[in-house]
């Protein structure tokens, strides 16, 4: 599973892309498997994605063998 799969799985899971946002974020976090400080976006911005990016990302970690770099607890 690579980066690249994050939109398909968005789409899979919501039925629409993912905004710009969520997209970058996911690649961010998978190539670097660090989250930001903070997520500071409005009401109605699509945070409630994280948590799909947040399983996504467990699922890239997990097919590269490397399931000690995914979060283990999401807030």
């Amino acid at each position: 599973m690579s980066t690249l799969d994050f939109d398909a799985f968005f789409f899979a899971c919501h039925g629409k892309t993912p905004l710009p946002w969520q997209s970058r974020l996911a690649q961010q976090l998978c190539a670097t498997h660090i989250w930001p400080d903070l997520i500071d976006l409005p009401t109605a911005s699509g945070k409630t994605a994280c948590m799909d990016i947040a399983l996504f990302h467990l699922a890239v970690c997990a097919a590269r063998g490397m399931v000690s770099k995914a979060a283990r607890r999401i807030a």
